[in-house]
């Protein structure tokens, strides 16, 4: 059971790396604002993409250069307009109580999700590249059981960053908690866009 055990790591460990998405994962869930959505979409996008790179998709994807470089300047854009408006958010007075969610249907969080799931080449380089080819090293039914462990492992991470946020929702009761929250987000999406940005130079 090595092969499951190695799997299982390596796959929360990437999965942690991905700041950007992880970041608006546990927000949803501070805020209880649809987080079970919110984490089945990561579940879910994270399955078809592991699935699509056992399938073969990893070497179209290594092929295809221009493909990547398209995909990472939209996820510069998208992660800097969001970045910008977590500093405007950082600005302002926020509390738990007193923040609007009327606005953020569950449809309008799914898409927000799957545009921090999709826009950034990380997730792929991750999900339908590193995990799969981790599986595929082992042989016989030690393969088998690596290939379980990541999608075990995808499943394991988003519920409990999901858990963890909920359970913190009480400290977000004041101002300064969201301010230190909202500034650190924007320092994640700064970041993520400018080392997808260096990759490109």
């Amino acid at each position: 059971m090595s092969a499951f055990w190695t799997s299982w790591t390596t796959t929360i460990g990437l999965l942690a790396a991905i700041g950007a998405q992880n970041a608006f994962v546990i927000e949803s869930a501070i805020l209880k604002r649809h987080a079970p959505y919110v984490a089945l979409t990561c579940i879910l996008s994270d399955f078809f993409m592991i699935t699509c790179g056992y399938l073969g998709l990893s070497a179209a994807i290594k092929s295809s250069p221009d493909v990547q470089v398209w995909l990472a300047w939209i996820g510069i854009i998208f992660l800097i307009y969001y970045g910008v408006m977590k500093l405007k958010a950082a600005s302002q007075d926020q509390r738990l109580e007193n923040i609007d969610r009327s606005d953020m249907t569950v449809k309008k969080s799914v898409v927000k999700t799957l545009g921090f799931t999709w826009l950034n080449p990380h997730v792929y380089v991750d999900t339908v590249i590193l995990i799969p080819a981790l599986a595929l090293q082992f042989q016989d039914q030690q393969k088998y059981y690596a290939a379980a462990a990541g999608y075990i492992g995808v499943v394991t991470w988003f519920v409990g960053i999901t858990t963890v946020g909920t359970l913190s929702s009480k400290l977000f009761q004041n101002a300064k908690s969201w301010k230190i929250l909202n500034l650190i987000t924007a320092i994640i999406m700064f970041w993520v866009a400018l080392k997808l940005y260096k990759e490109l130079t």
